[in-house]
Parts: structure tokens; sequence; C-alpha cells
């Protein structure tokens, strides 16, 4: 995708999160589609041995208007954010995570997915220009209480947006830092409820996906019982 979509290796992550974690999709399809007998080359079906990874417990965040991001670095806003414009595809899929929509955003064919708005999707203004070089008047034309961008590639509009409502630059290198923008964006916006019920369903395919790499002795080696391509998130 060529926003700056919530990414892991160049692919887009939150939304692979609502599914399932990236790094773990691969190690399920192998486990599933088991090894070749040596002797007779015909295909033996792994047997799960493992015992079953219990999902992280998850709590539903507090509303605040001061956030920690997973770097450690403060964010404050003065009201709840109601009108949220999205320069990076890890805000729209956030939002979406969170039961809301962005106001405008440079992400609609990700919005217009079936999985995300769907048709409605369509309905989201979007903003002109280049990726980082965004056209600040359309994003004003918005009318938004919060801008969240990407770091290293946002930072530079800072001055130019910050003179009608906050930046929000992420920077996301693990599904730990994922996990942790969603929360941030949760307490913000006061959705406490939604965040816990979508990282409840990320950690529990993530369990299964380790469950899976386990019983098929992932874990345990690099080398792979077959050869499968897993599917684009």
């Amino acid at each position: 995708m060529r926003r700056g979509a919530l990414s892991l290796g160049g692919q887009r992550f939150w939304a692979a999160m609502r599914r399932s974690l990236i790094a773990v999709v691969p190690l399920a399809l192998v486990a599933s589609c088991g090894q070749s007998d040596p002797r007779t080359g015909t295909a033996v079906p792994a047997t799960p041995q493992a015992a079953a990874v219990t999902p992280a417990p998850v709590t539903a965040v507090s509303a605040a208007l001061t956030v920690t991001d997973p770097h450690g670095k403060t964010f404050t806003l003065k009201k709840k954010p109601e009108r949220v414009v999205c320069l990076t595809g890890l805000c729209d899929d956030a939002l979406v995570e969170l039961g809301l929509a962005p106001v405008a955003t440079t992400t609609p064919k990700l919005l217009s997915r079936p999985d995300y708005l769907g048709a409605k999707g369509a309905d989201v203004p979007v903003i002109p220009g280049s990726f980082g070089g965004e056209d600040v008047a359309k994003i004003a034309e918005a009318k938004p209480d919060l801008v969240i961008g990407l770091a290293g590639v946002h930072d530079q509009l800072r001055t130019a947006v910050e003179k009608f409502a906050p930046l929000w630059v992420v920077q996301v290198k693990s599904y730990d830092d994922s996990i942790g923008y969603l929360r941030a964006l949760a307490q913000l916006t006061d959705r406490g409820q939604q965040q816990a019920a979508a990282e409840t369903r990320f950690r529990a395919k993530l369990a299964d996906g380790l469950t899976r790499a386990k019983a098929a002795g992932l874990d345990k080696s690099r080398s792979w019982p077959c050869t499968a391509a897993p599917r684009s998130a």
C-alpha cells in the first residue's frame, strides 16, 4: 500500500492484526499442512501435542486526555477528539477497530474494504497530495480536532497543521506498538470497551497461531516442513 498504513516489513499491520498476526499466519499455515514422510514421500499430518497457548488477559483502558505512547512519549489534548483526520492507515485501522471513522483520510481504498467501512468508506473525504506532502488547506477544511500521521513522514507538516489542530505522529515497529497505539487512542476517545474487544480478538488469534506453531515444532526450528505462501492480509 502506498500510504503509511501501520506496517511491519512493508506490510499493513493493524488490519492484519484484525484477522491474525502477519508473523504467525505462516506458522499456522505450516502447522496445518503437515510434513512429508522421507521414506514414502506421502504427506503426514502434523499431530498437535503442545499445550494450548492462553491469550494474555485484556483490560479496558480508562478515558484520559494525556496518554503515553509505546515509546514513552506523552501526548495531551484539551478535549476528547471527535473529528480525526488520518494521514496514515494506522489511524484508519485503529478508528475502525474502535467503532469510529475519520472525517477525512488519505487511504480511501482501505476504508472502502468490506471489513472496514464498506460502501460508507466512499463518503469519507480524501485529502489530496503526496505522502508526507498532503494538502494542509484540505486538512483544515475537515475541521479536525486531531490529525494523526506517521513519524518521520509527517513531522514536516507540524508547523502548518498545528495552527488549527494537534498533530500526533506514530511509529510502529512491532505488534506491541500497534496495541499500544490502539490503547492510547481508545483513552483519548473514551473507547475502552471497544479497545478491549479488539485486543481480545487479536490476542486470541495470536495465541491460536502460536499453539499451531508449537504443535508443528516451529518454535524450536527454523526449517519449513512444507512450502506455503501466506495470503496477504
